[in-house]
């Protein structure tokens, strides 16, 4: 199994772009990354993927009693055991998850925005509600 952290501006551009980038590589979208919901929506399969929506994560456990610092951006982590998957994902270069967004080069990125990242430094934890 090869895992795998994503970045996207928000939820519905990660899915767009996993989508567009996926069927262009030859992979089947719904192979592990996309599904449907029982309105027929596509949606990212929980079973292979778990989101952190934007604002709704921090990179690090609080030790000072603050909730954490709010990620702006939709935080993926994406586990597949299918090849083509991953061929896809691998061909997006690593980049460095504290450079802000606009700073990563148009080919290490979907039009939306989903760019690949490095494993971050510490947990990623969604914000309690």
């Amino acid at each position: 199994m090869k895992e795998f952290f994503l970045r996207a501006p928000d939820l519905q551009s990660a899915i767009t772009d996993a989508k567009n980038a996926l069927e262009a590589g030859g992979a089947d979208p719904f192979d592990t990354v996309l599904a449907k919901d029982a309105e027929g929506n596509t949606v990212l399969n929980e079973t292979w993927v778990i989101a952190h929506e934007s604002g709704r994560w921090y990179a690090e456990q609080p030790t000072d009693g603050s909730v954490g610092t709010a990620g702006d951006d939709c935080i993926i982590n994406l586990r597949t055991e299918s090849d083509e998957i991953a061929a896809v994902v691998e061909s997006f270069e690593t980049t460095d998850p504290k450079l802000d967004p606009s700073e990563v080069a148009d080919g290490n990125k979907a039009p939306n925005g989903l760019s690949r990242i490095a494993p971050p430094a510490t947990p990623i934890r969604p914000i309690a509600t």
